[in-house]
């Protein structure tokens, strides 16, 4: 203030929230995305220049931007992509299967169909979607269901024979591949499914750098302002830190992010 500094943004007439110490103040202002100064409605409109934006917040509570500590931002943007099969979206097993239905029509023959956040407790059915249940909306396209937890999926006929998913298939460790009466099922749980993932296409750039933006946003949209990705890698290997390089020199990484390596992709 000594050196007759003004604020690029003012916000008054709010509670705002400067951490269990500091508590509650009336106003704020921004110089440069860095706090200047906190205080009266009074005192801070003394920092108002004459490009400085203001917002009366009207007595609403404002707070810092939030951070969370370990999610999988690439991962859960791609999914923001695919086919809600959330119980909100698809409460039933029969509007699950529309909803798979509805995204294969809009498909090109042959290609991938994926979906994500059944939950068989929660469907009317009480139980997991079948192979034979994903055959009969989707024959002519590979479809992966994976559920709300991410740990179980469904594949139906055409994903398992891209596979190679057969009755005889070595059921890897840590997984499990379902059968009934000697058939294939289409359940695949933690491991077993990344027989599946592997004879998908790898995601271009592109994808990734799609799903970081939307899932970014998403983030905002809960007053998320950073968050830790906990599994770089987890998609597409080390080609997921080129994404990220991209996304921020594209202006297109909405949000702070520090990365961990989920290890060696080979």
């Amino acid at each position: 203030m000594a050196f007759g500094i003004k604020a690029d943004l003012i916000l008054i007439n709010g509670r705002i929230w400067r951490g269990r110490e500091e508590g509650i103040s009336e106003a704020l202002a921004v110089w440069q995305g860095k706090i200047l100064a906190t205080g009266s409605d009074t005192d801070i409109l003394g920092l108002r220049g004459p490009r400085t934006e203001v917002i009366d917040l009207e007595g609403r509570f404002a707070t810092p931007g939030l951070i969370d500590n370990h999610l999988h931002l690439i991962a859960t943007g791609m999914a923001m992509g695919w086919v809600d099969a959330t119980p909100a979206s698809a409460p039933t097993l029969a509007a699950l299967m529309g909803r798979i239905s509805d995204r294969a029509a809009t498909t090109p023959k042959g290609g991938w169909v994926r979906a994500r956040g059944y939950d068989q407790v929660k469907l009317d059915t009480g139980r997991h979607p079948t192979r034979d249940d994903l055959d009969r909306v989707a024959p002519d396209h590979p479809v992966l269901l994976t559920r709300a937890c991410g740990h179980v999926s469904i594949a139906n006929s055409r994903a398992l024979e891209l596979a190679g998913i057969t009755e005889a298939t070595a059921v890897p460790e840590g997984g499990v591949i379902g059968v009934t009466e000697g058939r294939l099922n289409g359940f695949l749980a933690e491991n077993a499914q990344n027989l599946v993932k592997a004879a998908m296409p790898p995601a271009t750039t592109e994808d990734l750098i799609d799903g970081i933006e939307r899932a970014g946003r998403y983030l905002l949209s809960f007053g998320i302002t950073s968050c830790m990705d906990a599994a770089v890698g987890q998609v597409s290997g080390f080609a997921e830190i080129q994404a990220y390089e991209m996304a921020k020199l594209s202006g297109r990484l909405p949000v702070r992010v520090w990365l961990t390596l989920l290890g060696d992709p080979g």
